[in-house]
């Protein structure tokens, strides 16, 4: 009785020498993976953000574009009608 209680420590023993740290690498490994697809969608996030700035930067510049354009255009207008009411009135 003793022998086959050695026998089955033993064998328990050497089981979780053998098969502990294989299912531990296989999670370290299954999380590795986990951290390199989380460090990819973070970079895509960050160079989306980048992009998005740019782009937003882009659009307000132009609307202040069109603003100073259309401003321009008006100003110029009225420096157009001014000259010519000043030759009717001469």
């Amino acid at each position: 009785m003793k022998k086959k209680l050695k026998e089955v420590y033993t064998v328990l023993i050497v089981f979780l020498i053998i098969a502990l740290p294989i299912v531990h690498l296989n999670y370290v490994i299954k999380l590795a993976k986990e951290q390199g697809e989380v460090r990819k969608i973070k970079k895509i996030v960050s160079e989306s953000e980048e992009l998005y700035q740019s782009k937003k930067i882009e659009l307000e510049n132009k609307v202040d574009l069109e603003k100073i354009e259309k401003e321009a255009r008006t100003k110029l207008r009225m420096e157009v009608s001014n000259e010519i009411e000043y030759f009717k009135l001469k």
